[in-house]
């Protein structure tokens, strides 16, 4: 999950699972140091694999919903294209199994419901989107679904700013997370590199935390 307050909006950009998952875990202490009550939210990419490309063409694209013919069987997930965003947590029955046509209509009522969030967001006084490539199997989802941008490069991640920016109108923060060799040397000011750590997808809790209170403390304004 994602997190708001009545003032602030601390949101998972992707690429993948840890984002949000870190955000739901701090958010209380969050709301503490903001002084604010700061509640889990559900987001739209909140249990995605969304790479930085995909996410920001589709902002570029006025943020569409994928209807019937757009989410098709990948290796080993339901795949959004031409966003080249996987589903692994979704289009599945009750056994686990895939079963894109038979849970469109859940799904899209499930989507369409958070995209409407989503477009409400320049509402918070303070806006923060958060990415990170920093999940350890990632490596493995990579192998899996064939996915190549899961790393991150200064063209994109501006890209992505430009395009979030101009379909919700206003300007926005950023908090991008990575590990040593996952992101481009001209993002090295910009990136928060995390240490290795052992979990299998959920990232270091201490690291995690140190770095969102130090970063939202910070109160910065968007330039």
């Amino acid at each position: 999950m994602s997190a708001e307050g009545h003032r602030t909006a601390i949101v998972s950009l992707g690429i993948s699972c840890q984002s949000s998952r870190q955000i739901r875990t701090h958010a209380e202490e969050i709301g503490h140091q903001l002084g604010e009550d700061i509640q889990p939210a559900r987001h739209f990419f909140d249990g995605l694999i969304a790479p930085v490309p995909g996410v920001a063409r589709l902002f570029e694209d006025g943020f569409p919903l994928f209807g019937p013919g757009d989410i098709r069987m990948g290796p080993h997930h339901p795949v959004w294209h031409p966003y080249d965003i996987h589903f692994l947590h979704h289009f599945r029955d009750a056994a686990g199994t895939v079963d894109i046509a038979g849970r469109m209509a859940e799904e899209l009522s499930r989507f369409g419901h958070m995209r409407g969030k989503l477009q409400r967001l320049s509402r918070f006084e303070r806006l923060v989107f958060v990415l990170s490539n920093s999940q350890n199997n990632l490596t493995m989802v990579q192998e899996e679904t064939g996915l190549t941008d899961l790393h991150f490069e200064a063209s994109a991640v501006g890209r992505l700013r430009h395009a979030v920016e101009h379909y919700l109108g206003r300007p926005c923060e950023f908090i991008l997370v990575s590990l040593d060799g996952r992101h481009a040397d001209d993002l090295a000011d910009e990136v928060h590199v995390l240490s290795p750590d052992d979990s299998e997808w959920t990232g270091d809790k201490g690291q995690w935390r140190a770095l969102l209170l130090e970063r939202l403390a910070e109160d910065r304004q968007p330039d």
